[in-house]
């Protein structure tokens, strides 16, 4: 399993960077093919373009991806376990069976991202947009949803117990767990 630094992984983004965006050059397309199963544990990547980024099976615990670009990107498999995340760009991205547990993604988009058995235990999701994205049998127990907003968005078979939706909204497109009644939970309707 390799084990790259933020010096090495903006190493090599660097020389294929082009007005602050990642060429899409055949170097650049196997190194971002290339950083499956890695391992970046605890590396500050804040504000780096990673789009469409192979980071599958990656162990980035505790990783600073404050403000970064991670649209489209395959995080399949990856244990982000107390990562940072705010602000992340995570629209389209793939995140099914993924480890989020305790991470901070406050204000992140995951515009249509794919969670599907993703943990994210505790996890900080406020104000996050989860604008239909698949949550589908995800661990969200004691996660704040404060604020996010959840229209169009699969949480069919999640668990939900102890969760926080204080002020977030939905639609009659949003998909609940049979039983759930996000009202009681604090969100609010909005169609």
């Amino acid at each position: 399993m390799a084990r790259l630094t933020r010096k090495q992984v903006l190493r090599i983004v660097k020389y294929t960077r082009l007005k602050g965006k990642i060429a899409r050059s055949a170097a650049t397309e196997s190194f971002i093919a290339g950083l499956e199963n890695s391992t970046l544990v605890g590396a500050n990547l804040e504000r780096i373009d990673l789009i469409g980024a192979d980071l599958a099976g990656a162990n980035m615990q505790g990783v600073d991806l404050e403000d970064a670009k991670l649209q489209g990107a395959n995080l399949a498999g990856a244990d982000l376990f107390g990562s940072y995340l705010v602000g992340v760009g995570l629209e389209g991205a793939n995140l099914t069976e993924a480890i989020l547990k305790r991470a901070n993604l406050f204000g992140a988009d995951l515009e249509s991202a794919i969670l599907e058995r993703a943990n994210l235990q505790g996890a900080n999701l406020e104000g996050v947009d989860l604008e239909g994205s698949n949550l589908s049998g995800a661990n969200l127990q004691g996660t704040n949803l404060q604020g996010a907003y959840l229209s169009g968005a699969n949480l069919h078979g999640a668990n939900l117990e102890d969760i926080d939706l204080g002020g977030a909204s939905y639609d009659s497109t949003t998909n609940w767990p049979e039983t759930f009644d996000p009202e009681q939970a604090g969100a609010i309707r909005e169609d």
